[in-house]
C-alpha cells in the first residue's frame, strides 16, 4: 500500500476503533442494506475504504462502485465517506444452480432463470470489471497430480505488475492503479496498435459494448499486459479482456 492509502485507510478505520496497515477483507453473504442511524455508518460497504468486499449485489452499491464514495444525506446535513473498494461477487446461474450444468439438468422453468438473472440489473453489471463462468470440475482435475502456477510465483507476478502501476501514475494525483484510471488516462496510458484497434471495434459493434465497457477492456487489457511484463497492450491482451465482458443472460 502505498504512504496515501495508509493514511485514508487508517483515518476511515479508526472511526470503528481499529487500525491496520493491510488491506482488510470482509465476506457478506448478504443482500447489502445500506442503512444509517443519524449519521453514523453501520454497513460494511462504509468500513470498506480499499478493502477487498464480497456481497451479494445490491442496486444500492452503484454510488460507491462508481464514485468510490457513500454519501449520506439527513435533514441536518449530507456526510461522504470513502468507499473504495474491491469487489468480488458470486451467484448462481438459477434458483436451483444447474442451469447449464454438462451432467445435472436444471429444474428450473426458462422464465424463472431469466426472472433470475435480471435481478441484477445492467447498470450493476456494467460496473463489474470481470465475468467469469466458474465450470463444474473434473474429477480428472481434482485426482491429477499438476500442482499449477505456485501461490508465490503468482505473487511475485502481481507484485511486478502493481509496481509498473506505481511508476506509471507517479506524477498523476488519486490514482495508484489500472483500476483508477479515468477516461484522460485511459487514452494516454492504453494506446493501441492497429491491429488491436480493429479487434475492439468489432468487439463493441458485434457484442454491442457501452462507452464504460469500452475503457473498460481497456482497463483491465492494460493489467493484462502488465502482468504479462509488456509495455505495449497486444491483440491477445485484448482478447482476453473481451472474453471477460458480460454477454447478457447466461444461455
Amino acid at each position: 500500500m502505498t504512504v496515501e492509502s495508509r493514511l485514508l485507510l487508517a483515518a476511515r478505520m479508526s472511526l470503528s476503533y481499529r487500525c491496520r496497515d493491510r488491506r482488510p477483507t470482509q465476506s457478506q453473504f448478504r443482500s447489502v442494506g445500506i442503512s444509517f442511524a443519524s449519521v453514523e455508518l453501520s454497513d460494511s460497504i462504509s468500513i470498506t475504504v480499499l478493502n477487498r468486499l464480497f456481497v451479494r449485489v445490491s442496486e444500492v452499491m452503484r454510488q460507491p462502485m462508481e464514485d468510490g464514495v457513500v454519501t449520506i444525506a439527513r435533514a441536518r446535513e449530507t456526510l461522504s465517506f470513502p468507499a473504495k473498494f474491491m469487489l468480488i461477487a458470486a451467484r448462481n446461474p438459477c434458483p436451483c444452480g444447474y442451469y447449464g450444468d454438462a451432467t445435472r439438468p436444471c429444474s428450473c422453468a426458462e422464465a424463472t432463470v431469466t426472472r433470475y438473472q435480471k435481478r441484477l440489473s445492467g447498470p450493476i453489471l456494467d460496473r463489474i470489471d470481470m465475468h467469469l463462468a466458474i465450470p463444474r470440475v473434473d474429477f480428472e482435475q481434482l485426482t491429477g497430480d499438476d500442482p499449477g502456477e505456485s501461490s508465490t510465483a503468482v505473487r511475485a507476478r502481481v507484485t511486478s505488475a502493481r509496481e509498473r502501476q506505481w511508476q506509471r501514475f507517479v506524477e498523476v494525483h488519486g490514482i495508484t492503479s489500472n483500476a483508477e484510471m479515468r477516461v484522460p488516462e485511459v487514452r494516454t496510458f492504453c494506446e493501441l496498435e492497429a491491429s488491436g484497434a480493429a479487434l475492439v471495434r468489432n468487439a463493441v459493434e458485434r457484442l454491442g459494448l457501452s462507452a464504460r465497457a469500452y475503457h473498460r477492456v481497456l482497463r483491465v487489457a492494460r493489467t493484462i499486459a502488465d502482468l504479462a511484463g509488456e509495455y505495449q497492450i497486444q491483440r491477445m491482451h485484448l482478447a482476453e479482456a473481451i472474453q471477460y465482458q458480460p454477454r447478457g443472460p447466461e444461455r
